[in-house]
This record gives structure tokens, C-alpha cells and sequence, in this order.
């Protein structure tokens, strides 16, 4: 047996069970139980996003795009991902910053990818008496509660300096994309980057970038239908922000909107985007990123030279293309381009406090290559994905949701065998290598367990894996309300004094790849008999250290939390 180094004060028994093979769980099989709306409401200063690094995937130019497609839009941008009634995921695309093509494509587990389809292409048509091109760009799409997709795409002609010949066409699949209806126009005027939502009670919001070709003037602007995306109202501005005067008129910014509705039910959050030229009219540009809340079904009409909404924190960050995610549990989501990066920060459910506290810094960047446009969408109750292009392509990824998980009542058989844990309520590590660990908590009157699995690795590379378990009410680690502790495939380093039990068995996953698990008993004394617990864990693969995402060993208050039921 393989004695592993233990960094506590503690002592340990351990001992290794029968070679018999187990069932080795892995992140995938987590989280089963229907999500509890709202359930992690006031518990979102432990909530963090994990990259998986098994989803890493780069999508190759070649495949998103046809070879003969002319030069200038011969690289994928602007990626947005839903995922489907049936489970699959769908994501579309343009060809080129400027586009004239929409592409989409299917997954059934997100890393492989169905055939593309092309929705929309350039074709040619009279404007205004003269002939012209009309062209796509920025397509986003909705998933409705009924299962139907609906896709938005911008349109413009080559007479877009004039403002003619543009507007907002849509899309629907009612068959998971298998199928697409004909294209529907329901706006028309200068426009870019239109995204949808659906509020609980049916209808359909469209917001979009009104834009003035004339003036460079922008600002966002919404309509509204209430028959299922069939008839659309006239628009309103709902979001503007005043730069400057230019020729004796009012210039606007607020572009590229991207609203959610929150948990309350009621409350929309947005990040806009503003395009800022500080010395004035015609002088280089940068770009401001600004939140936005507004009561979902009660959006004021700014009309032509007013600023609003009222609820609005303006230019908070450098950055471009924002976008907003929320989670059943609570927790939002914001992502935004920050030096060519897809960076992201996780927050409450008000949206009002974000963990990483500054603004400068403290994000997360899920891929290493820089690009221009990127995405996030929650696509289950732990699991949201990202995308965003990049030189050789699409970068696609996904987080899992890290939070307060709950430890229930039962007794456990510690002998590396975890068929009795029926709670799927799990955390997780795995962003630095293929090397996958879930932790799953339970308690009797007398006892602390974590059941520990492990997958990802190669034969006589076994992962080590370190644990501290720490009262959540004391203020700092030490002797009586944290325990340390490390288990392995052959258990841990044997001692007799503290009575915390490992057992370790091999296994294999369900689909064959091999790993271990790990079995742990931890008297509730040696932690203080806490009904709250904090959770610190590193990973050791060959030599590869991988932890808690935020998590710091030397600060309890950023260890991922078990509540005991």
C-alpha cells in the first residue's frame, strides 16, 4: 500500500478495500433532482463557475464554414448557443465581422457537432427602385417553453448609409432545427445585434442596437409581440445613454443588448455596451460596458432626447459584446470581451454583487486564445457554456456550477463502494487537466462523510487528492474546527489516533474509463459538530495542481460550503 503525505494535525485510519470494481460517478451524472427555483438566494458568495476541461473544444474553420464562401467573411464570428427540447445543443454563427451567411449545428454531447445548416444568405432584391444586396449579420435565437426556436438576424442592404433596405427578419423551427419555416420580416430601419426573450407570461421581447448610419447615433430599442413572435408592436427606445452634440443633435450610445429576466420574476438585467469616442465626434473610439435593471413588463419609452433607464450603473468596465446568463438557483452571470478575451464574473441573484469585487480584475477567462464576440448560456441547473471565436476558429467550452450543497441524514458503510448515496448534490474539480473529481457530503449524529470520485487519468498516474474540512462559524483554521486530511486509489497513510476513516476501491465509469473512489468518515468533534462546514480540495496528476475555482487554502471564507440537513 501507497502511503500519502497527511498535512493535519490528526490522525488518520485507513485501509483498502476489496479490488472488487465500482461504479465511478462523474460531474455528468451530478445534479439529477429537479433544480429548486431560487434555492441558493443569499448563498451566492460561495457560488463559482468551474471550467470542464474535457468540454474544451476548438471548432475548426473548415468545418464551420464552405470553402468557396468569398474572403472576407471566410471566419466564423458572433457564436450563440441554446440548448433544445430534446436535450441537444444548437449553436449559430456568422461568416465574417461583416456577414452575408447565418450558419447553425447541433450536438448531442457538445463536443461533436451535426452538419452545419445555412439559414440565411445573401440574395438580391429592388429597394427603393434600384437593385441591391441584402445581406444577414448578428443572429441570436430563443428557445420557447413550447419547444419552437426562434432565431433573429439582422438585415441590411448595400444602401445602409441611407438607411434603406435593413430590419430584423426571424426564423422558426418547431422540430429541434430539423426543419425551419420561410423568413418573416417584423422590423425595419437600421439595426444590429437583436436578442429575444420570453417573459413568464408569453410574450415576446426583441430588443435591439437602433442605430442612425448618418450620425454614428445608436442607442437600444425594443418591440413587443404577444402572439408568439406573429405580430410585433411598434418600437420603443428603453436604453440610451448622451455622449455628445453633433451638427445640433443629440447623440446616444447603449448597443448590443443582452437582457435576463431575474429570479424574482419580474426584474430584467442587462449589459449594454457603449461605443464612446472621447474627444468628441469622429475621434477613435472605446468601449464602456453598463448594467441595466427595469421591470420586465413596464419599459418607459425614452423617446428622442432622453437618457434611461433610471436604474442603471453607467460605464462600470472596459469592454465589448456583453452578455448575461442566469441559473434556476439564482445566480447571474455577465461576460463581456476584455483585451480580446471572454471574460466572466458570477453574481447574486439581484445582479447587484458580483464575487470577484473589482472590476479590473478578478475575472474569469475560460480560453486562452483572444478573439472579438463571445456567449454564455445556462443550458441545465449546474452546466453553462461559452463560446467565442478566435483565429482558427470557434472556442467552445463549459462551467459547472460550483455552490452550497447540503449534506442529508444518513448512515454510511465506509468501504469505497458509494451505491448507497442516492443525492446527486455534488461539487466539482476539473479545469486544469482531464482529471475529474466530484464530492458528494452526508452526516449521522456522530459523523462527517465525503464520498470522493475520481476519473481522467492514466494507469500508474493515480491522482492524489488533499482535503480540508473547516466549521463555517470559526473565523479561522486551527485545532478543533479543522481537520486535513489526504486519500489516494490505496486509501491514506494509516494512523490511530484521530478515527477518521478512508476507504478506497477502483472502478470505472459507466462508459469504461477507469478511476477510484474515495470514502471518508470524519468525527463532527474534530470540526466543531458544525451544522455548517467549509470544504477546501486540491487534485495532484502528474503534476498538475487543480483546486476550487477562487478557492485559497489560506482563507476559509472562499472554501465551496456544505450545509447539514
Amino acid at each position: 500500500m501507497r502511503n500519502l503525505a497527511v498535512i493535519s494535525a490528526f490522525s488518520v485510519i485507513s485501509f483498502v478495500s476489496s479490488a472488487q470494481g465500482v461504479v465511478v460517478h462523474t460531474q455528468e451524472q451530478m445534479n439529477k433532482e429537479a433544480p429548486v427555483p431560487c434555492s441558493h438566494v443569499g448563498a451566492e458568495a460561495w457560488s463559482s463557475l468551474e471550467p470542464v476541461f474535457t468540454y474544451d473544444t476548438l471548432i475548426r474553420t473548415w468545418y464551420l464554414l464552405p470553402s468557396d464562401i468569398p474572403a472576407e467573411q471566410s471566419a466564423p464570428f458572433y457564436p450563440r448557443v441554446k440548448r433544445l427540447r430534446d436535450g441537444r445543443t444548437i449553436m449559430f454563427w456568422q461568416g465574417g465581422q461583416h456577414s452575408s451567411r447565418i450558419y447553425c449545428a447541433r450536438s448531442s454531447d457538445m463536443r461533436h457537432w451535426d452538419a452545419r445548416q445555412r439559414l440565411f444568405g445573401p440574395k438580391q432584391k429592388t429597394v427603393a427602385g434600384r437593385k441591391t444586396w441584402i445581406r444577414y449579420m448578428t443572429a441570436d435565437a430563443i428557445v420557447l417553453k413550447s419547444g419552437e426556436i426562434v432565431v433573429a438576424a439582422s438585415f441590411r442592404s448595400d444602401m445602409y448609409s441611407e438607411g434603406l433596405g435593413c430590419g430584423i427578419v426571424i426564423r422558426r423551427s418547431r422540430y429541434n432545427g430539423d426543419w425551419w419555416d420561410k423568413p418573416r420580416v417584423i422590423y425595419e430601419g437600421p439595426n444590429w445585434e437583436p436578442y429575444m426573450i420570453e417573459l413568464p407570461d408569453g410574450r415576446l421581447q426583441c430588443f435591439f442596437t437602433d442605430a442612425d448610419p448618418k450620425f454614428g447615433n445608436s442607442g437600444t430599442s425594443m418591440i413587443e409581440s404577444f402572439d408568439g413572435g406573429f405580430t410585433w408592436t411598434e418600437k420603443k427606445r428603453v436604453c440610451r445613454q448622451f455622449k455628445y452634440y453633433d451638427r445640433q443633435q443629440k447623440i446616444f450610445t447603449d448597443q448590443m443588448p443582452c437582457f435576463r429576466l431575474l429570479a424574482d420574476g419580474k426584474t430584467l438585467f442587462g449589459i449594454l455596451e457603449a461605443r464612446l469616442e472621447p474627444g468628441g465626434p469622429g475621434t477613435p473610439s472605446s468601449y464602456m460596458m453598463s448594467a441595466i435593471w427595469n421591470d420586465a413588463y413596464g419599459w418607459e419609452d425614452l423617446g428622442e432626447d432622453r437618457e434611461g433607464p433610471e436604474d442603471r450603473k453607467t460605464n462600470l468596465f472596459r469592454g465589448n459584446g456583453g452578455y448575461v446568463a442566469v441559473f434556476p438557483s439564482g445566480e447571474v452571470v455577465i461576460a463581456a470581451g476584455i483585451g480580446g478575451m471572454l471574460s466572466v464574473k458570477t453574481g447574486d441573484a439581484d445582479a447587484r454583487r458580483f464575487n470577484g469585487k473589482n472590476w479590473n480584475s478578478d475575472w474569469l477567462r475560460p480560453f486562452d486564445k483572444p478573439g472579438t464576440w463571445g456567449t454564455v448560456e445556462v443550458v441545465d441547473s449546474h452546466h453553462l457554456v461559452w463560446a467565442m471565436d478566435c483565429a482558427e476558429g470557434l472556442q467552445f467550452g463549459t462551467g459547472y456550477l460550483n455552490h452550497k450543497i447540503y449534506a442529508p441524514k444518513m448512515t454510511v458503510t465506509v468501504d469505497g463502494d458509494g451505491r448507497e448515496w442516492k443525492l446527486h448534490d455534488a461539487l466539482f474539480i476539473g479545469s486544469e487537466s482531464p482529471v475529474q473529481a466530484v464530492f458528494r457530503a452526508s452526516h449521522d449524529q456522530d459523523n462527517v462523510y465525503l464520498l470522493a470520485e475520481v476519473t481522467g487519468y492514466e494507469a500508474g498516474k493515480e491522482p492524489v487528492l488533499n482535503m480540508s474540512l473547516h466549521d463555517a462559524s470559526a473565523k479561522k483554521a486551527g485545532r478543533g474546527s479543522t481537520v486535513s486530511f489526504s486519500a489516494g486509489v490505496s486509501g491514506a497513510a494509516e494512523d490511530t489516533d484521530a478515527g477518521i476513516v478512508i476507504s478506497s476501491r477502483k472502478g470505472r465509469t459507466i462508459d469504461g474509463r477507469q478511476g477510484y473512489v474515495a470514502e471518508i468518515r470524519i468525527p463532527k468533534s474534530s470540526v466543531g459538530d458544525a451544522a455548517g462546514l467549509c470544504l477546501w480540495a486540491e487534485v495532484l496528476s502528474d503534476g498538475v495542481t487543480d483546486t476550487f475555482t477562487g478557492a485559497n487554502k489560506s482563507k476559509t471564507e472562499t472554501w465551496q460550503r456544505i450545509e447539514l440537513k
